[in-house]
């Protein structure tokens, strides 16, 4: 039966990414963000703003249904819907088009990526989505190697499972680095549940170029290993300040707009604004509502009520562990500081920007949930503390033999 294991765990995660990219090649969903990051990609070869507009919506003519680049383009009028004048605006204007741009820059590790695969002779608006699909598949690699070190037999099958249910498989369709933050989280994951903490020290300011608020995941994992790890400190210190001038870097040298003026045009005004300076002002009523009406968003997603489910889970799992492995054990090679970092990462960003999208939060839940299934295998296995075995020997020796040989 073990070897059957061996062969059927393995199978399905390779089955789920491949998956991935195949809905990526497929089924993309043709979001109006491919058409800053085409733009952003040739920009390493054509500075010339204009020049970007008529190659980036050519391309897209070229390759897109009329449909579909018609809502997209919006070159015969705005049309209806909520972005309607902006869409036109981008695609008639070289000026508007030009303002657009910082806004996408700050990923440069994105639509680098982006342009390498277009020089290789890749059409530039595929790339843009299958890019995503295979970045979620490598996530789902680095998702196997948690679960093949760090759970049971039994449990080893539910991660690749909850990707689907939580939407990673929607990753891999957009045309957005979300696809590669999530790969960008699952390494960081594996590095920190591995122990292996230079590596994971130099990752951590790297992949802010991938996704900028991934700072917001970045920094509370760096207090967690300041509390946890004091011998890292100095190691951790580096790589927390390398993270937040890697961050507040890119945003100075992309020119990005406030975050007042995004959120103002973003969430405040009926139709998205033309220019950001044209933004409103932003109040502490505005905000409030703004937040207000987030809550209700979340509270309609089905996972999100799962992910607190999970949160709960996870608390009452710990609490459970410090009474039988007290305060240090907690902290000695568990999933704790992940699923605190997460739990920081989600609310730090909806308060940063109250708008409840689905692609912004698969990885705080399915990280969340394999700390919870971690747990419970301690708890299956009968765990007792023992600070000097790793996590991998932890969940397989018995209550009986504490101290006994590591079996496996």
């Amino acid at each position: 039966m073990e070897r059957l294991h061996r062969i059927a765990i393995p199978l399905l995660y390779a089955v789920v990414a491949a998956y991935a990219v195949l809905l990526s090649v497929r089924a993309p969903v043709h979001n109006w963000d491919s058409i800053p990051y085409i733009a952003i990609a040739k920009s390493f070869e054509q500075p010339d703003p204009a020049a970007l507009q008529a190659f980036t919506y050519a391309e897209l003519r070229r390759v897109l249904p009329a449909a579909t680049y018609d809502d997209l383009a919006r070159e015969k009028g705005p049309g209806a819907g909520r972005g309607g004048p902006y869409r036109h605006a981008a695609s008639t204007d070289a000026k508007v088009f030009a303002e657009i741009l910082p806004i996408y820059r700050i990923r440069p590790v994105y639509t680098g990526a982006v342009y390498l695969m277009y020089k290789a002779g890749i059409d530039i608006e595929f790339a843009t989505h299958v890019l995503s699909g295979v970045m979620v598949a490598a996530g789902l690699g680095f998702l196997f190697l948690m679960a093949r070190n760090f759970l049971p037999l039994p449990l080893r099958y539910a991660p690749p499972l909850l990707a689907l249910v939580f939407g990673a498989m929607d990753l891999a369709r957009f045309s957005t680095p979300d696809g590669m933050a999530f790969c960008a989280w699952m390494l960081c994951a594996w590095l920190y549940l591995c122990g292996r903490r230079l590596a994971l020290l130099i990752a951590l300011p790297a992949i802010i170029a991938v996704r900028t608020d991934l700072v917001l995941f970045v920094v509370p994992l760096c207090l967690w290993l300041f509390m946890t790890e004091r011998r890292f400190w100095r190691a951790t210190a580096l790589s927390l300040a390398a993270s937040v001038v890697t961050h507040f870097g890119l945003l100075a040298y992309y020119q990005f707009p406030s975050w007042e003026h995004i959120f103002s045009c973003s969430l405040l005004t009926a139709q998205r604004c033309v220019h950001l300076a044209d933004a409103p002002a932003l109040g502490l009523h505005d905000y409030v509502a703004a937040v207000a009406r987030g809550i209700l968003g979340l509270f309609a997603d089905a996972n999100f009520v799962v992910y607190l489910v999970l949160v709960a889970a996870a608390v009452y799992l710990l609490h459970q562990r410090v009474k039988a492995m007290s305060w240090p054990g907690l902290f000695a090679r568990s999933p704790t500081g992940l699923i605190f970092a997460g739990i920081a990462c989600a609310g730090g960003r909806f308060l940063l920007y109250p708008a409840e999208w689905d692609r912004f939060f698969p990885a705080v839940y399915l990280l969340t949930a394999f700390g919870v299934l971690w747990l419970i295998g301690e708890r299956m296995a009968g765990v007792h503390a023992d600070p000097t075995l790793t996590s991998r020997a932890r969940v397989q020796v018995p209550r009986s033999t504490p101290g006994g040989t590591v079996q496996g």
